[in-house]
């Protein structure tokens, strides 16, 4: 096997002290990371768990959800307090973190938080998502694309921030200036997963359809029109019938959805993300309709972002496979070449596979996110980040709390 030689650095590490505590959740943005720190607590009405949310990297937006400078050392963000969420009394929940090009969001207890820059629109400190007729309740999940994001209900979807492409899906352009949910028209089911790109978003639905709005300049949307620059509100994607739940996943410019045994991806291919054949017709060229592509692993953890694509399995031995842009900073020293397709007429693609840094023996992985210049994991144990150090994105190492 080809060893492949990468320009990063070795993974930083932060170990948790406390028998207690444990990072459950992590998210990766352009330039910073935010990770939800739990501990348990014993209470006469029985454990509950009271977390915080740290950031470090660069502040120059407030995606780090306070004021001041950046920087490599994990510290709080302003959160709410639980009365400010719950009634007194009740522990509030951080269920999903999600980080952006320059801003953070948390589901916590059903109601989405963010902070950062998105669009017009910069908040310093964590700030409540609301709608016309008050905040938005009822969330399940929650997304974030570069400078905007998309939390659903299940039965209802709605999305904020910028929307210079349409990519808030309500059927406008129009550019909104608050923090303000809109609901994503024209969908109809039960909205099973989200996916967000820079400049696009994408729902899969009960049953296996799956939509994409916003930027359409490298057929992110999966809708083969080249006249079609971008629509404000959602497109079906052609693509086979599955017995399955599809997964879908975004990266910068394109997209992937696989259906545990089956794969196909449409967008943006110039560092060949896609994981096509090296038939020159299609490689290195965007693809506006769905492509099966060939990728040896089933029901693997199927991720993307910037250039590349990746599966990964978290448990076990914490294996990565990505294929995309090699020269990526995502990429450890240790990537090993494992499967490459060549031609007379092209190059063909290649990808790497690896065992994911700063895991130990024994430690449970609970999160994983990558970046468009780093990835980070969170675990039992305690929670890594890899890749361009830059902006303190990676962290220091110089942390060990409660």
């Amino acid at each position: 096997m080809k060893r492949f030689a990468s320009k990063i650095l070795m993974a930083t590490f932060f170990m948790i002290l406390s028998p207690h505590a444990f990072a459950s959740r992590i998210a990766a943005g352009r330039d910073h990371t935010c990770v939800v720190m739990e501990q348990h607590s014993a209470r006469t009405d029985g454990d509950r768990t009271f977390p915080r949310i740290l950031c470090f990297g660069d502040n120059h937006g407030y995606q780090l959800g306070r004021e001041g400078d950046g920087g490599p050392q994990p510290r709080d963000t302003a959160l709410p307090t639980s009365e400010d969420i719950l009634p007194l009394g009740q522990a509030i929940h951080v269920s999903r973190i999600t980080a952006g090009v320059a801003h953070s969001c948390a589901l916590i207890s059903g109601r989405a938080y963010c902070w950062g820059r998105m669009g017009r629109t910069m908040v310093k400190l964590p700030t409540l998502i609301r709608t016309m007729s008050g905040p938005l309740t009822g969330l399940v999940s929650i997304e974030s694309g570069g400078s905007h994001a998309c939390g659903s209900t299940g039965s209802a979807l709605y999305c904020w921030g910028d929307n210079t492409y349409g990519q808030l899906g309500n059927g406008s352009r129009e550019p909104v200036t608050a923090l303000m949910a809109r609901p994503v028209g024209d969908l109809s089911g039960t909205i099973e997963m989200l996916s967000l790109g820079l400049q696009h978003s994408c729902a899969v639905l009960r049953g296996g359809d799956a939509y994409c709005w916003g930027s359409n300049r490298t057929g992110q949307l999966g809708v083969a029109d080249e006249n079609l620059l971008s629509s404000a509100s959602p497109l079906r994607v052609s693509i086979p019938s599955s017995p399955r739940s599809l997964w879908i996943v975004s990266g910068d410019h394109h997209t992937c959805v696989t259906d545990g045994e089956r794969q196909w991806c449409w967008g943006d291919n110039h560092e060949g993300q896609l994981a096509l054949s090296s038939d020159a017709d299609l490689f290195r060229q965007p693809q506006p309709n769905p492509i099966a592509v060939h990728v040896p692993r089933e029901n693997w953890f199927y991720m993307a972002s910037g250039d590349l694509t990746c599966f990964s399995r978290l448990f076990g031995d914490h294996q990565m496979t990505c294929w995309g842009n090699l020269e990526s900073s995502l990429l450890p020293r240790d990537a090993q070449e494992v499967y490459h397709s060549s031609g007379t007429d092209a190059p063909g693609w290649i990808a790497y596979h690896f065992t994911v840094p700063g895991v130990r023996s024994g430690d449970d992985t609970l999160s994983l996110s990558m970046g468009s210049r780093h990835a980070c994991v969170a675990s039992s144990l305690g929670f890594s980040c890899w890749g361009d150090p830059g902006h303190g994105r990676t962290g220091d190492g110089s942390f060990g709390m409660m």
